[in-house]
Formats: structure tokens, sequence, C-alpha cells
């Protein structure tokens, strides 16, 4: 995992966060305070020895694939009803890269993943970059928009000081509570299962204070 000071000049990071208000993207990590600041991760980039994407990989060959991680994306969904029936499927709209932030900060990830495989001991291992990516950060931005995909770390649909207060009851419904990923206001930098079993541990001391006060 990365902080943008690994992978922006601090001229362009300091830009970055003149210009980026609202939402606010400090809160949320999607940028440091200050071009200086290193303490928290905004990229991953994870090494795999296989390859996902279409075509599929021919027998007898090798591959490795490169992904980089959004760790703090700035845009967010929604997940609606559609009905009154609680047996039909919601709308869900992820409305990924709605923020241009998130968008420039992929697109400087990948530019630095780049980077990474020009450089040995991994440069002379690779034979050749299979994928056609189109000229300058357009056409680079065209091909991320085609291999996008989710970490499948979804949360927030419930999120506290919104739908749920501070002991995790959803507000305007007695006797109900919400325990799970949902209740998480912004992106973790993580996956989410160890999280959850914090919210869990937090919800089952909430509730056995309330039954002995």
């Amino acid at each position: 995992m990365l902080p943008l000071t690994s992978i922006l000049s601090p001229s362009s990071l300091q830009s970055l966060i003149s210009t980026h208000s609202h939402p606010d993207p400090f809160t949320n990590f999607a940028l440091p305070r200050s071009p200086t600041d290193d303490k928290v991760a905004q990229i991953e980039l994870i090494f795999v020895p296989f390859k996902l994407n279409d075509p599929a990989p021919e027998p007898g060959k090798t591959y490795f694939t490169l992904f980089v991680g959004l760790m703090h994306p700035l845009s967010s969904g929604s997940v609606h009803i559609s009905s009154s029936d609680p047996h039909a499927h919601p709308v869900i709209d992820p409305r990924y890269y709605s923020e241009p932030l998130d968008k420039t900060v992929i697109l400087a990830g990948v530019k630095f993943a780049e980077k990474v495989a020009e450089q040995e001991p991994l440069k002379s291992v690779l034979a050749r970059r299979i994928d056609e990516v189109g000229e300058g950060e357009e056409g680079l931005w065209e091909f991320v928009k085609t291999q996008l995909q989710s970490v499948k770390h979804p949360l927030g649909t419930c999120a506290l000081g919104k739908a749920v207060d501070g002991e995790l009851r959803v507000k305007g419904v007695g006797g109900l509570r919400v325990v799970d990923a949902s209740v998480i206001p912004t992106q973790v930098a993580a996956h989410t299962q160890v999280t959850v079993y914090g919210i869990a541990e937090r919800a089952a001391e909430i509730i056995l204070k309330g039954r002995k006060g």
C-alpha cells in the first residue's frame, strides 16, 4: 500500500489538495491533508501470477498481472428499495468514479504501476504487455474503465450517524439494531471481515451493558 506522496510530485499533490474540497476528501482519507503527509495509503498494488481479463490465457504460457487498487474512493453509490414487495431486488447504483478525484488518483496509480513494471529485476522477466492501451491520458482512462472491477467490499448502506445511532440502533425504529458492514460510514483500507468482527464485539458490549443497566 502506498500513500500519494510515493506516486505524485509534491506540486501535483498540493494542486489536488487545493482544488478538491467537496465532498470532504480528508475525513474520507481520499487525500492527505498536506503534500508531506504519508501516514495513510491511498493506492494498493497487488502482484498475481495469472491472467483474469479477456481474452482467455493461452495454454502453455505464463502470465503476470499487476492490480492497482483505490483504497479510499471518494465516490459513493446508493441502494434503494424498488417496490413494497420484500422479495424484489433493490436498485443498486455503485456510481464508480462519479467524483473526478478518484479518476485522478487511480490514473496516477496505474502510471506508477507501469513504472514499476519497467524496473529491474521485474523488467527482465516480463516478455511484453498484452493489453492494448490507447494514447495519452484519455487512452489510459478508457483502458482502466474496461478493466474496472470492485474488490467486493460494499459497506455504508446503513451508515453510522445517518441511519443508525452510536449504539447501532436504527433511527426511528424501535427494537432494531444493525451490526454488519453496512454501518461503516466510509471505506476502510482493509478486508471488511475483521472490521465487522470489531463492530460485533462492540455491539455485544452495548447490548450487555443495556441489559445490566
